[in-house]
């Protein structure tokens, strides 16, 4: 899929591969309904015939890719979950507690890191960077 790789578990569904270090980072993405956070049985549907127009509407505001159908009225967001995936080809959704887990030899230095940097574990960018400082710890 034009470059792209793909991890599959049975517990997360697929996920799409970021970094390709020994310890790798991946992402799922799912859609949601955005706005106004009502749930699917919450909403209202209509099979009337209308003149609505269909359109659609595409964002990116704060990381999440947003598209609205117009026709629907229903806004969808795609939510990031971000994932370690370990030597032994174990998921470890992205925290604190997975990065201590995983890296358990170099906890003190994590812990460092951690302290110095203010790590957004909902962010690609600062979890690249951990992960790159964590995969490039010596061997103890």
């Amino acid at each position: 899929m034009g470059g792209r790789k793909f991890f599959l578990t049975d517990t997360y569904s697929d996920m799409e591969l970021i970094t390709s270090e020994a310890v790798r980072l991946a992402v799922r993405m799912q859609p949601q309904p955005g706005g106004n956070g009502l749930s699917h049985s919450g909403q209202h549907f209509s099979a009337s015939e209308g003149n609505t127009a269909s359109g659609l509407l595409i964002s990116n505001q704060g990381g999440n890719f947003q598209w609205e159908n117009n026709a629907s009225g229903q806004a969808w967001t795609l939510k990031s979950t971000y994932f370690l995936i370990d030597r032994n080809r174990v998921a470890h959704r992205a925290s604190r507690r997975a990065f201590m887990t995983v890296f358990a030899r170099g906890k003190r230095d994590v812990v460092r890191y951690l302290r110095e940097h203010r790590v957004d574990f909902a962010n690609a960018s600062d979890l690249q960077q951990l992960l790159h400082f964590c995969n490039n710890l010596p061997s103890r």
